[in-house]
């Protein structure tokens, strides 16, 4: 027996949390936190200057980590990798991040046609298209609920049955602790 799946209305920070912020945090963290551990240090081969490059990472979101390409790849420069859980290790940054995602996001709830008039050179389709896929939009963070985590499961639960991922997702045991959730969620946020 075939049954129906609901497909659940994925707002822009749970696919910003899926996609993008691991990238996104990643790519930061590279960019502020090389650091120098010797005064005069410089690798002639590459130009470089850091000894130790310190890279965060979201658990959803580490494969090359996962992969030791960084590693390998910076090892012949003299350059070793030291992670960075972002979430539980940089809540700071996290939640400076998150506060511009919604400041942004409340802007693009408020400047509609703002945001069509920015997007459409770079997504290349019709206005009209545009126009209603950002009408039918909401920007803005909110609180991750129970609802929104069975939606996820239900999600994770097709994609196994369907073979998309190889393994079985509890997506509980995916999330962070309530106590870390508290620490990177703005208070603007967590009082949605």
């Amino acid at each position: 027996m075939i049954t129906a799946f609901k497909q659940p209305r994925i707002n822009i920070f749970q696919r910003f949390s899926l996609f993008i912020l691991p990238g996104l945090l990643t790519i930061s963290t590279t960019l502020i936190s090389c650091s120098v551990q010797t005064p005069n240090s410089e690798n002639k081969t590459a130009g470089f200057k850091a000894k130790v490059v310190r890279i965060g990472y979201q658990s959803s979101g580490d494969i090359f980590r996962l992969k030791g390409l960084t590693e390998k790849r910076l090892k012949p420069l003299g350059v070793s990798v030291e992670w960075a859980q972002l979430a539980t290790e940089n809540p700071k940054l996290v939640r400076l991040v998150l506060e511009e995602i919604d400041n942004t996001g409340e802007w693009g709830d408020k400047n509609r046609s703002e945001v069509v008039k920015l997007t459409i050179p770079h997504l290349k389709i019709d206005e009209d298209i545009l126009t209603t896929m950002v009408e039918r939009r909401t920007y803005g963070l909110r609180p991750i609920t129970p609802e929104i985590m069975e939606n996820q499961q239900q999600i994770a639960d097709l994609l196994a049955k369907k073979k998309v991922i190889t393994e079985h997702i509890n997506i509980k045991e995916a999330m962070l602790t309530s106590e870390q959730y508290a620490a990177i969620t703005p208070e603007n946020i967590s009082q949605k």
